[in-house]
């Protein structure tokens, strides 16, 4: 996807992201085509095992003209360093540290820090995160994200 496509214009435009969380990465490149093929062009491709960023340097490789690749499950500033460098633009973690959303931001990705509560949302925006994931989003619901909203 063109390197001038923000990653909240395709966001807005897609308002989707496929999250490939695979155990086996022997057939991410199929995936990558099939969700492409559907017309996902976000992919966030977890860190969570084993040749996953292997896996993501072939996605870049093959895919990062027509998609808008992220990391996700980063949980460490070196994990948002080496993704960012082998064509992630996003890096999403399920937690806040600064540290990882700053290496992210040097590393030229977007940082997408999980935040449950006021306090880590408020961490996550002076670390300078533009966007946060609500996590774990399903036992909050949407009323509690509502009431977060309102003072960020």
């Amino acid at each position: 996807m063109n390197e001038n496509v923000t990653v909240d214009r395709a966001l807005a435009r897609t308002r989707a992201v496929a999250i490939l969380r695979l155990r086996d990465h022997s057939r991410v490149l199929e995936v990558g085509r099939a969700l492409l093929a559907g017309g996902l062009v976000v992919m966030e491709l977890t860190l969570d095992a084993d040749g996953a960023l292997k896996a993501l340097d072939m996605l870049a490789g093959e895919l990062g003209h027509a998609a808008l690749l992220g990391a996700g499950t980063v949980t460490r500033a070196d994990q948002a360093r080496q993704a960012a460098a082998l064509g992630a633009r996003f890096c999403v973690s399920p937690g806040t540290d600064p540290d990882v959303i700053r290496a992210a931001l040097d590393s030229g990705a977007e940082p997408v820090p999980g935040a449950a509560t006021g306090t880590e949302v408020s961490t996550a925006l002076r670390a300078g995160a533009r966007f946060i994931k609500l996590f774990p989003a399903g036992p909050l619901g949407i009323g509690y994200l509502r009431d977060l909203r309102g003072p960020f």
